[in-house]
C-alpha cells in the first residue's frame, strides 16, 4: 500500500501499522498515527464485535505482533466498506409530512 491508497480510516490505520511493521519511518511517528487514527475510528463505532476487534489490533500492535495487526486489521476492511457504502433510505411521505407541519 502507497500513501494515496490510505484513503479510508481502515486503510490509515493498515497503513500506519504497516509503516512499523516494514520499519519505513520512525516507529514513534508511526505508532502515534496509529494510536490517532484508532482513536477515531473506535469513536464512531457502534459494533461490540468490532470494537473488540479493535481493540485485539491495539493488544497486537502494543506487543509489536504487527503482522498478525495487519491481518486483523485488512479483516475490517469489509465492514468499512460496507458501511461507507451505506445509502439510508428516503423518509417514508408521512414523516416528511410530519415534518412540514412542525414547521
Amino acid at each position: 500500500m502507497v500513501p494515496d491508497q490510505a484513503n479510508t480510516p481502515v486503510k490509515r490505520i493498515y497503513f500506519a501499522i504497516m509503516l512499523m511493521y516494514l520499519g519505513e519511518s520512525s516507529e514513534t511517528e508511526a505508532y502515534e498515527e496509529f494510536v490517532q487514527r484508532m482513536a477515531e475510528f473506535f469513536n464512531v463505532l457502534l459494533n461490540k464485535e468490532i470494537m473488540e476487534r479493535c481493540l485485539d489490533i491495539v493488544r497486537d500492535v502494543n506487543t509489536k505482533n504487527y503482522y498478525r495487526a495487519l491481518m486483523r486489521c485488512k479483516k475490517l476492511m469489509p465492514y468499512e466498506k460496507e458501511r461507507l457504502e451505506y445509502v439510508p433510505g428516503e423518509l417514508p411521505e408521512d414523516a416528511s409530512d410530519n415534518q412540514s407541519t412542525a414547521s
